[in-house]
């Protein structure tokens, strides 16, 4: 599996905040800058607790979703982004399935007890265990939807978008230092993710093309490695 791959995965998790619902917590009181923790105004407790209001609104009724993607990754002190496209799915309460097409071909297929990531031109497939793959608190929050955002993160508005939400773990973690959502205001669905990484890479992802609720088969959350690739097994615990 590539480095450019190993970076992503997490990230796959993060987009599955858009299937759940969620709660929100604010900073309500100043604490020492020192700490590097952030000062949120009431004006700005009330920003937020609007736009999640809206954004849990907007998926409340969905249980499945399909999106076209486009993304770009900026690795540490890079100013070429090496680009992407395709598409997703997502189904309640936990399957997912992340298709490239371009540049290259690329499949991560979330099922019901494995990660499946198949790399046609390597000719290889990753069975990844959920247990073992879900191995940040976060991510495994937003895998299961058990537990919402209130838990993990501390939320703000952005300084780019007025339909922007800011998220900052309240515990560090290895992946991600910043979350960034972008909300359309037309209809409260994520159409932007920026995410910040602790090496200082940057990946943003934009959703065009979305369908609510299609039709989708659990199949399509299936995978069966194609004859004569390789397969790499991680154990289970």
């Amino acid at each position: 599996m590539t480095d450019y791959c190993k970076k992503f995965l997490v990230f796959l998790f993060i987009v599955l905040l858009s299937s759940f619902f969620f709660t929100q917590k604010v900073i309500s009181k100043e604490i020492s800058s020192k700490k590097g923790y952030l000062v949120v105004t009431k004006r700005s407790n009330k920003k937020i607790t609007e736009l999640t209001k809206k954004l849990k609104q907007a998926y409340k009724n969905l249980n499945s979703l399909e999106a076209k993607f486009y993304q770009q990754t900026w690795a540490s002190g890079s100013t070429q982004p090496i680009e992407a496209q395709g598409t997703v799915w997502l189904k309640r309460p936990n399957l997912m399935r992340w298709q490239y097409d371009k540049p290259y071909k690329q499949l991560i297929v979330a099922g019901l007890r494995n990660v499946y990531i198949y790399q046609p031109e390597q000719q290889q497939v990753m069975v990844i265990p959920r247990n073992r793959f879900l191995t940040s608190q976060i991510t495994n929050a937003f895998f299961t939807g058990d537990l919402g955002l209130s838990h993990f993160f501390y939320l703000k508005p952005s300084k780019e978008s007025k339909y922007g939400i800011i998220l900052i773990p309240i515990r560090p973690e290895p992946q991600v230092k910043q979350i960034e959502i972008i909300l359309n205001p037309k209809n409260y669905l994520i159409k932007e993710l920026w995410i910040k990484d602790q090496m200082g890479g940057n990946t943003h992802i934009l959703f065009t093309h979305i369908i609510k609720n299609p039709k989708v088969s659990d199949k399509l959350f299936q995978f069966t490695p194609p004859k004569g690739v390789k397969v790499f097994n991680t154990p289970r615990d």
